[in-house]
């Protein structure tokens, strides 16, 4: 299937907002082009939890079913740990999913092409110009036999559902790039440890907050019975660590906590970190 010369809605980046903005409109009788830069399966960082709201919203997108298919593991309960060792334990009323977002995203992707979304993977938006007769988008795509196209989109509108920052903000010289966050995210799956099935049976259902100066990490059970371990940390928590972000550091992090360091000791790493840094939690400014 070829990129269409002009579209009425054009949706940039495959995420979970993308698509699930692609299947809604799809639903809705328009036939948006939906446009992501990697190619399925691919990781991405996440808590890898799924709350009770998020359901509603795969309902009303029409994909709930397909993610239970997945088989998440079912969370019932949160528990905190302060830095000294202090536990919270409260009940969430309902059902959360720990569910990787290896399956999520790639299941959403699938079920807005479904809808009837036009959906390109491997395409990446270089450029955008905005005229009297819409947004003209340059496509480059990488196809699965290595080769590389190139095309020309237009779209009456564009949605920029791309992530936290891309290229395509630096032409539009939006403020937020000018700002430096201090916040630091990392995330590495692990599996549990032959002899570890106490540490297995806490975790069975609960999603755990370990807080300490600086930051907190996340643990829970997500699908296949993977552990993910997930940080938010100020730059100077993992300076302090010694370790540098892409390095396996949670080993060292876990030296911040006690009740961290006791979920460590249980797991082994299965699989490569990610890190992402400059991490914000504001709003991008509307480009002018």
């Amino acid at each position: 299937m070829n990129i269409p010369e002009r579209c009425y809605v054009a949706i940039v980046g495959g995420g979970p907002a993308g698509s699930a903005l692609a299947a809604l409109l799809a639903r809705a009788g328009r036939r948006p082009v939906l446009l992501e830069r990697d190619r399925f399966p691919r990781q991405k960082l996440c808590g890898e939890f799924l709350s009770m709201e998020a359901q509603a919203l795969l309902k009303r997108i029409g994909c709930l079913e397909a993610v239970l298919a997945l088989r998440p593991a079912v969370i019932t309960g949160a528990r905190f740990f302060s830095p000294s060792g202090r536990r919270v334990e409260i009940e969430l009323g309902a059902e959360a999913l720990g569910l990787g977002r290896v399956a999520l995203d790639e299941t959403l992707f699938r079920h807005a092409e479904q809808s009837g979304a036009l959906a390109f993977e491997g395409a990446s938006v270089t450029r955008m110009d905005e005229d009297a007769d819409g947004v003209l988008l340059e496509i480059e795509r990488s196809l699965p036999d290595g080769s590389h196209t190139k095309h020309l989109l237009r779209a009456d509108r564009v949605v920029a559902a791309y992530g936290r920052r891309s290229g395509l903000d630096r032409p539009l010289d939006r403020v937020f790039l000018r700002r430096r966050s201090p916040f630091v995210g990392y995330k590495r799956r692990h599996a549990l440890l032959p002899g570890a099935a106490t540490v297995a049976a806490e975790l069975r259902g609960k999603v755990e907050i370990h807080l300490f100066d600086g930051g907190y990490c996340g643990v829970n059970i997500v699908d296949g019975g993977a552990v993910n371990v997930c940080v938010l940390a100020e730059e100077r928590v993992f300076a302090a660590a010694a370790s540098s972000p892409r390095r396996d550091a949670i080993s060292k992090l876990a030296r911040l906590s006690p009740s961290l360091r006791d979920r460590i000791e249980a797991l082994r790493p299965d699989g490569e970190p990610l890190a992402v840094a400059q991490l914000t939690f504001t709003a991008k400014e509307p480009s002018a």
